[in-house]
């Protein structure tokens, strides 16, 4: 098994415990936290699986994802200060 695959498995069973706090999150800051943790977590298992495969078009999935993430957080913010 190659270091990539390794690190791959380690990131996403990080990811299924960031995704217990968007779950059970006591706050609603907490749960934005954990979903945006989560979103680079998986950005860069997409860019460790481009590499593993050698196919670019994950790298460009792995882009959209983190450009998704960011306008999530700040609307999610926004309507949690009751801006939207």
């Amino acid at each position: 098994m190659s270091v990539e695959l390794l690190l791959m498995l380690f990131l996403i069973i990080l990811s299924v415990v960031l995704l217990y706090r968007v779950v059970i999150g006591p706050q609603d800051m907490d749960r934005i936290v954990a979903m945006s943790t989560i979103s680079p977590i998986i950005a860069v298992v997409l860019a460790l699986w481009s590499l593993e495969m050698r196919r670019g078009i994950y790298l460009d999935i792995a882009l959209v994802l983190a450009l998704l993430d960011f306008i999530m957080v700040v609307a999610y913010a926004r309507y949690i200060r009751g801006e939207l």
